[in-house]
């Protein structure tokens, strides 16, 4: 049950309105990593994968510069109802992949300097 004052008070979204969605998948990449190498291993997984859409095209892009990773955003496109399962999919196909190709997926970090 939605309160009516929900429904009619704010704005909302029909994902299944369209014929197509796009997901959004971030990884962070070491600062050692070529990004290039790491852009291409990513494209590659999201081409091959049946669930994604040929258009429009997948797109991987650098996105920022974080404290421990050059993070990058993956953003392939599905229909409504492959969705989630292709979100699901494809992270562990990218993790699988950048693991095969020594890409390194940072954890956080921190440097501690002592100066006595």
């Amino acid at each position: 049950m939605v309160p009516n004052k929900l429904i009619w008070g704010s704005p909302i979204t029909n994902f299944t309105a369209v014929d197509k969605r796009r997901m959004e998948i971030a990884v962070g990449i070491s600062y050692s990593t070529d990004i290039n190498k790491a852009r291409s291993i990513a494209l590659e997984v999201l081409n091959a994968h049946p669930l994604v859409l040929k258009d429009p095209e997948p797109v991987a892009e650098v996105i920022s510069f974080g404290d421990s990773s050059i993070n990058l955003v993956l953003r392939p496109w599905a229909t409504p109802t492959n969705y989630w399962p292709a979100l699901f999919e494809l992270n562990r196909q990218v993790k699988a992949a950048f693991d095969k190709n020594g890409i390194e997926i940072p954890f956080p970090q921190m440097d501690v300097h002592m100066k006595s």
